[in-house]
């Protein structure tokens, strides 16, 4: 082999070789590229499927006005609810009411205020079925010459409504809730929407609304 063929052969293998190793480091920086990405759509997926813990939770409220020419009231009932599954709803609420009655020189007026817990069962996301338990502080008023006096009073309401689903967190509900233990001092007496000769039912209608995070 003479000097030029040599150096010929020497110069292929030269090049050959630099191109390999240039190729292998391209390779492995690729690869290494490729593995962090996928960490970080890792690091995004979990991030995604993270929920947020005020997810579930949905804050909203009933309110209702009853007045006649002798006398009305005014309901507000804010509460808080957490989404459990789709269909199971419970939470805590409060109850204001302010009452106000009329009867010839006779006025007086009645602040009721208290707590409890309720629980909503959604089916078909329209049809609301409910109950509440409440502890209400009120004035009762015991008729005769007995003097009027503050006193809790425990309600059970049940009942059912429509629920309209607003947007994807939001809803609004008007029902029908009756008042199981109908305690001669309950504040809803006044509210009883089915009256007669023969005594009355103790029907209420009930409107509320809520939104979640």
């Amino acid at each position: 082999m003479n000097k030029l063929s040599f150096l010929l052969v020497f110069g292929f293998l030269f090049f050959a070789s630099a191109s390999y190793s240039q190729y292998t480091r391209e390779e492995g920086d690729s690869t290494k590229v490729a593995e962090e990405d996928k960490k970080e759509e890792k690091k995004a997926d979990k991030k995604d499927n993270r929920e947020s813990p005020l997810k579930n939770i949905s804050v909203g409220g009933n309110f209702g006005f009853w007045m006649t020419s002798s006398g009305g009231s005014l309901y507000l009932g804010p509460r808080i609810g957490y989404k459990v599954t789709e269909w199971f709803r419970p939470g805590i609420l409060i109850n204001y009411q302010y009452r106000w009655y009329k009867y010839g020189s006779v006025n007086w007026s009645d602040n009721v205020i208290g707590g409890g817990v309720f629980a909503h069962f959604i089916l078909f996301k329209r049809i609301l079925l409910g109950a509440e338990w409440e502890i209400l502080n009120t004035t009762a008023y015991p008729g005769g010459l007995a003097e009027p006096f503050r006193t809790n009073v425990n309600v059970l309401l049940v009942g059912a409504g429509y629920n309209q689903p607003i947007g994807n967190a939001g809803y609004f509900m008007i029902g029908f809730m009756f008042d199981v233990l109908n305690h001669p001092y309950s504040p809803y007496r006044s509210q009883y929407l089915i009256r007669g000769s023969n005594g009355t039912i103790p029907l209420i209608m009930r409107m509320g609304f809520g939104f979640g995070f």
